[in-house]
């Protein structure tokens, strides 16, 4: 793996996924490498003085650092619209899940505020509003651990695409299903959901939702889920939020 020497963290966390297939070794790290060292060596061989890092755009592990956030928003100022394709990324995988961010948890909207990539966020919403867009429904299965019933051991999405087309006429199309539902459609980080089910505080639980996000997305569904689904307790639908 080319973690640098400094990003040793990144290594330990690296390893901690070796299986008897797979073993990680991490060379710049025992020659004691930096960014800077594998410039020069790459200079001196090839007379590229500069190798720009990273070269995908949305990389969320050149985010979880300084100097990486700084190379990605001056890769942003330069290019544009390689920052739209990244804020569209993590828009849409807000709305399948209210707990993401391209950041390790963080979103790249709040990184970027403030700095001199700030600019694509002002022309971001008009600009998103033309592109293709999906209405989907998600379910998701949360089930404890075997060994303690109390904390949480896995998350199962089922995941389908109801249409797609025109954001305006898919929001009508929200806000029909949601006055027919007699359910309000709640709006947080620019995403519209409408709930149908809240996930409890009491292990298993699921939640279900409807919502308008970017096209993109697959349908998906965990071959066991609709027998996981089915067997929730339903004396917890729906609950507030």
């Amino acid at each position: 793996m080319g973690f640098e020497a400094g990003e040793e963290r990144r290594a330990r966390d690296d390893a901690a996924a070796n299986t008897w297939q797979r073993t990680g070794s991490y060379p710049l790290i025992e020659w004691g490498w930096t960014r800077a060292d594998c410039e020069r060596y790459l200079a001196e061989r090839t007379g590229v003085a500069r190798w720009p890092k990273s070269a995908c755009w949305f990389c969320p592990f050149a985010l979880c650092s300084r100097d990486g956030r700084r190379r990605a928003i001056d890769g942003f100022v330069r290019e544009p619209h390689h920052a739209f394709a990244a804020l569209t990324l993590e828009r849409l995988a807000i709305a399948l899940n209210e707990r993401q961010g391209l950041a390790a948890g963080r979103r790249l909207a709040d990184l970027l505020a403030g700095t001199a990539a700030a600019g694509v966020l002002a022309d971001f919403e008009r600009r998103l509003a033309a592109e293709p867009h999906a209405l989907y429904e998600v379910r998701r299965v949360l089930r404890p651990r075997t060994d303690d019933p109390h904390r949480l051991g896995n998350a199962s999405r089922h995941l389908k695409v109801l249409a797609a087309g025109d954001r305006r006429r898919l929001l009508a199309e929200l806000q029909a299903r949601a006055a027919a539902a007699c359910l309000p459609i709640d709006v947080d980080d620019a995403v519209p959901r409408l709930w149908l089910r809240r996930r409890s505080a009491v292990l298993p639980c699921g939640e279900h939702f409807l919502t308008v996000a970017p096209a993109g997305a697959v349908a998906k569904s965990m071959p066991r889920f609709e027998t996981w689904w089915r067997n929730l307790p339903s004396d917890r639908v729906p609950e507030a939020a």
